[in-house]
């Protein structure tokens, strides 16, 4: 018998993971446990691993890859339903919006909420996979990109709407930023 972490334990009673009985043995070592999982959940355990990636001490300093991102999205076992993909590419802008000069943020994520909304967001009719990375590893400068976000749908009415409505989700109860300002 193998000791399950109790996060994971968490994940299995919210069904977020799915154990099946035909499985083989993996070590994921985004999270540092081992797991039993079938061969069928692998793109849902890079997805895991894909929305859990800050949590290590592997991602401190390396920079956001969006072709990386966006090779996942296409990877997908479904993206032959996508008609459409967007990519919102945020970056560190040199001023606030109040209009003070700025020379860079920080960034904090609440990991659990953004997990909670790109699986909502995933469920909307049409929507064939969304995904997000945030820099919140290192203090940022004006330029730096803070955060890519890409939605795949099947037409752009949806994927526009999901696009608006998770970046509004994500920056209202997901990030916290703090602005360094100019002298």
């Amino acid at each position: 018998m193998y000791k399950i972490n109790p996060f994971f334990k968490h994940c299995l009673h919210n069904k977020k993971v799915y154990v099946k009985h035909n499985s083989i043995f993996s070590y994921l070592g985004c999270i540092g446990f081992y797991i039993e999982f079938s061969t069928s959940l692998t793109y849902d355990m890079n997805n895991f691993r894909q929305v859990y990636k800050n949590r290590t001490d592997d991602s401190e300093g390396k920079k956001m890859d969006s072709k990386k991102l966006m090779a996942a999205v296409k990877s997908h076992p479904d993206f032959d339903h996508a008609g459409m993909v967007l990519l919102h590419n945020g970056v560190v802008r040199s001023t606030s919006r109040d209009g003070r000069k700025v020379t860079g943020l920080k960034i904090k994520v609440d990991y659990r909420k953004l997990e909670n909304i790109v699986n909502t967001q995933k469920a909307l009719p049409g929507i064939v996979d969304i995904r997000v990375e945030i820099d919140d590893t290192r203090d940022l400068k004006v330029g730096d990109d803070v955060m890519y976000l890409i939605v795949a749908g099947d037409i752009r009415e949806n994927v526009i709407h999901v696009l608006k409505e998770t970046l509004d989700l994500i920056k209202t109860t997901v990030t916290t930023k703090t602005e360094y300002f100019v002298g």
